[in-house]
């Protein structure tokens, strides 16, 4: 996925008050771990509790799901 797309995305899913879940490869892993923090960055105090990188597909699966 393009990087100016994610930033994109990720802005109308929070404009829009919905979820988001963007899973890259792993070869994208640097670049993925770059932009989630551009993002949550820029979203403010609020973007930790927000914003999560899935990095595998345990955490996808349930294994290492977030506590909100």
């Amino acid at each position: 996925m393009l990087c100016a797309c994610v930033l994109q995305i990720a802005a109308l899913a929070l404009r829009s008050g919905n979820g988001l879940l963007l899973k890259g490869g792993k070869e994208a892993a640097r670049s993925n771990a770059i932009l989630h923090k551009v993002i949550v960055d820029a979203v403010g105090e609020l973007g930790p509790d927000l914003i999560h990188l899935v990095t595998s597909r345990d955490e996808i699966a349930g294994e290492h799901q977030p506590q909100l």
